[in-house]
């Protein structure tokens, strides 16, 4: 049996509070909705908890707070897989909370309290680096500071791993040309895309565009992501269109993360980038047809069972 495929993950840890509505409120309105909703969340979080529900050896770099919402939140990455010996504890200061409104079309409005995920330091990666020598992929997003993302990638690079960079939340100044000079994939949705290179980003078209503007930025390889239309991936020689899986959608709350971790995964068993981006494709699919986030993170049985109802 092959070894499993080994993913490191340095990111933010988070619980979602969660109410669905009938639809979003607009500024300054109460929307009535049903009962609160905890699950576990932070982009980090979700993306390391769907990588080991796909069958992968995933450890987690990143930070809480010493309380109740840091204390579950560590035991619910336990309790799908994910190592947490690189997980550190802050003390006098909050773990990360979202605050998740959902409508019944499965749209989100979020408002997110960083808490102990600002506190993630260059430090805390060396500090929790010799525990994921084994790896081969390296996985990051925006929601620690920029200093621990730059000090995992500078790791990465030296070890000869994949980096990812998941750009989001989409980041309101450039991000740094050292930090995208070491990204082998940056995976931006639509408007981490427009974010980073100014251009508009509603299809497949102007996704190539992008992708071929944040190309000339440093990365070695682009996958935008479109939601319900798919995913563009552009690389110096090629971009191709990936259509995504027709599905009924409950709860879009995660399906961006759902997509990393299975390209994360898909490229430490060592599939190539695009089939790694349709292998991803299915994994979001499935996860958006449950509520919440890395409680909706499919297993590898079951998006082995959706690509065969595919013909993939």
């Amino acid at each position: 049996m092959p070894e499993r495929p080994r993913v490191a993950v340095v990111g933010s840890i988070n619980t979602d509070l969660v109410v669905y509505t009938p639809r979003l409120p607009r500024p300054g309105e109460t929307a009535l909705g049903g009962d609160l909703h905890r699950f576990g969340g932070g982009k980090g979080a979700n993306q390391a908890v769907a990588a080991a529900r796909l069958g992968g050896t995933v450890r987690m770099i990143g930070r809480v707070g010493d309380d109740d919402f840091g204390r579950v939140a560590t035991a619910n990455l336990t309790r799908h897989g994910v190592n947490v010996e690189g997980v550190a504890t802050t003390a006098g200061t909050p773990s990360g909370v979202a605050l998740i409104v959902v409508d019944e079309r499965g749209e989100n409005l979020i408002a997110l309290a960083p808490g102990a995920n600002w506190r993630v330091a260059a430090a805390d990666v060396e500090e929790g680096w010799p525990g994921a020598s084994a790896c081969s992929v390296l996985l990051m997003q925006l929601e620690v500071p920029l200093e621990a993302d730059l000090r995992a990638a500078v790791l990465g690079r030296r070890a000869g791993w994949t980096v990812i960079l998941n750009p989001a939340p989409a980041p309101a100044t450039p991000l740094p040309a050292e930090l995208l000079g070491l990204t082998d994939v940056i995976v931006p949705n639509e408007g981490e895309a427009a974010a980073l290179t100014g251009l508009a980003v509603d299809d497949p078209d102007s996704a190539e565009r992008a992708g071929r503007a944040l190309l000339a930025m440093g990365p070695g390889a682009v996958v935008v992501t479109l939601g319900a239309r798919g995913a563009c991936v552009v690389t110096a020689e090629s971009a191709e269109h990936i259509p995504a899986v027709p599905v009924r959608a409950v709860d879009t709350t995660g399906a961006g993360d759902a997509f990393c971790g299975g390209l994360a995964l898909a490229l430490a068993w060592g599939d190539g980038l695009v089939e790694a981006a349709r292998y991803a494709g299915h994994v979001a699919a499935l996860s958006v047809t449950r509520r919440g986030a890395q409680e909706s993170m499919p297993t590898a049985d079951e998006v082995a069972a959706l690509l065969a109802g595919a013909g993939a």
